[in-house]
């Protein structure tokens, strides 16, 4: 609701996106009222470099007569992070062309160090979407919230519809906030866990985790496989295991899957299922016939 309630609230003709992210943003400026629709661009966060932000270029593109730059730190569905420092520089040029600096920090409560919500009430053009779903797992509950200065907020407020968060996401909301002890071991927990998970998949033949600092993975599957990102995640769903498809997020395609950090149980039993999935694909069976 916050998504599709920035184009709605907010001046946007025209808009860049730091891709790869969340289709949301794209359809929420596609389904404003507006005339004529919003028009977007897209600035890719390369393969070639690691996905990670070229924020030179970004910084480059901005006197181009942006009036909104969506961005996610770190980036989604990759997990790579851009650096505090980086993203400064970004919120400068913003501020400087009159740009709103749409930034996404719903996986940062990992890095919480690295977020920009210090600067929001000195920023005139700085809005800040956070979530309680990965952190504090409560992603059916929909709990999110809104950071900026008070004028965005209430451009925002006016056009936003009162009681969207229902009694029981507003009471976990604020029990998870004051969950200290939660906060402390998840952070001490995530890092240990994901590179786990990351050197589990690592010894897997043909697949290749990027390093992410969020609670998911970036893997890529590389081509003698003979599997794309979709196959395997129907032949995980039989063994009643989710992974995420890449292929709605551009300029990911079908060799790339994420993967979300669970229990050291769950990521197990993930590792197991996928060595069972590759030790029957054909180029397995091939190999290890020639061996």
């Amino acid at each position: 609701e916050l998504i599709h309630g920035i184009p709605r609230a907010l001046p946007v003709r025209r808009a860049l996106m730091v891709i790869p992210l969340s289709g949301e943003y794209e359809r929420a400026l596609e389904a404003t009222e507006r005339a004529p629709k919003p028009q977007i661009d897209y600035f890719e966060a390369r393969e070639e470099d690691g996905f990670e932000v070229d924020v030179n270029g970004l910084i480059s593109s901005l006197p181009l007569g942006y009036d909104a730059l969506y961005l996610s730190n770190p980036g989604f569905p990759t997990g790579i992070l851009t650096s505090k420092e980086d993203l400064l520089r970004v919120l400068a040029q913003t501020e400087r062309h009159h740009t709103w600096f749409i930034l996404d920090e719903t996986s940062l409560d990992f890095l919480e160090e690295q977020s920009l919500k210090e600067k929001v009430n000195s920023s005139s053009r700085l809005v800040i979407l956070r979530s309680f779903s990965n952190f504090f797992a409560l992603p059916g509950l929909r709990v999110g919230y809104l950071l900026g200065s008070r004028e965005a907020v209430q451009k925002i407020r006016n056009i936003h519809p009162p009681r969207t968060v229902n009694a029981l996401g507003q009471i976990a909301a604020s029990e998870s906030l004051q969950d200290q002890a939660h906060i402390r071991r998840t952070k001490d927990w995530m890092p240990k866990e994901r590179e786990r998970l990351a050197q589990g998949l690592r010894s897997i033949p043909g697949f290749v985790p990027y390093p992410g600092t969020a609670n998911f993975l970036l893997v890529q599957l590389l081509p003698f496989l003979g599997i794309d990102g979709g196959e395997l995640r129907e032949g995980l769903l039989s063994r009643e295991i989710l992974i995420g498809d890449c292929r709605p997020y551009r300029p990911l395609g079908p060799d790339f899957i994420f993967i979300a950090v669970r229990t050291r149980r769950e990521n197990n039993l993930l590792i197991k299922a996928l060595r069972r999935i590759v030790g029957n694909l054909p180029s397995s069976r091939k190999a290890s016939h020639s061996g």
